[in-house]
């Protein structure tokens, strides 16, 4: 049960236009209740509702390289010591399993309440994606920890040069 994205750093108005300059939308009507402001009621035309089956049916299918934050992070944690990673790995898997645990009672509710399986899919899906990064952040803080992973600037610089002179590909 996802929100969508809105408030301070959003552009909505700036993806609107773009929907509607593209002829992917259409204005329905504009409407002004009480003491209210004017707002504008937005419907997708055929073009964009081709659009949008298009695109999910090219989501769902097909595995595509998503370029989330994390991994960039985790390709340059050798600048902090073994020790300073396995304290921030910590941090996020404590987060993820608050998170985890969050998404569980919300939707334990929303079945109760008779909400079929269908529209919690997604939570479904992002609570088996944060159990694996939880799993995998375990295996890598205990590999931290009994120094099976560790490094130095000293070892780094080795690595360095031995890829230099023997370039691995």
């Amino acid at each position: 049960m996802q929100e969508v994205p809105h408030g301070p750093g959003v552009d909505l108005g700036g993806r609107i236009s773009t929907l509607l300059r593209k002829g992917l939308i259409r204005v329905r009507e504009t409407v002004r209740e009480g003491g209210r402001p004017e707002r504008t009621l937005y419907e997708i035309t055929d073009d964009g509702l081709a659009t949008f089956y298009a695109w999910l049916r090219s989501m769902l299918s097909t595995p595509v390289r998503e370029f989330p934050v994390f991994p960039a992070a985790v390709s340059f944690m050798m600048v902090l010591t073994p020790e300073d990673v396995a304290r921030q790995l910590s941090a996020r898997a404590t987060a993820l399993g608050e998170k985890l645990a969050a998404s569980r009672a919300a939707v334990k509710a929303a079945r109760s309440k008779g909400l079929p399986r269908l529209f919690l899919l997604e939570d479904e899906y992002r609570q088996a994606m944060m159990r694996a990064e939880i799993d995998w952040l375990a295996s890598v803080i205990a590999d931290l920890r009994s120094e099976k992973i560790t490094w130095s600037k000293d070892w780094i610089r080795k690595v360095a040069e031995a890829v230099e002179r023997d370039p691995p590909v």
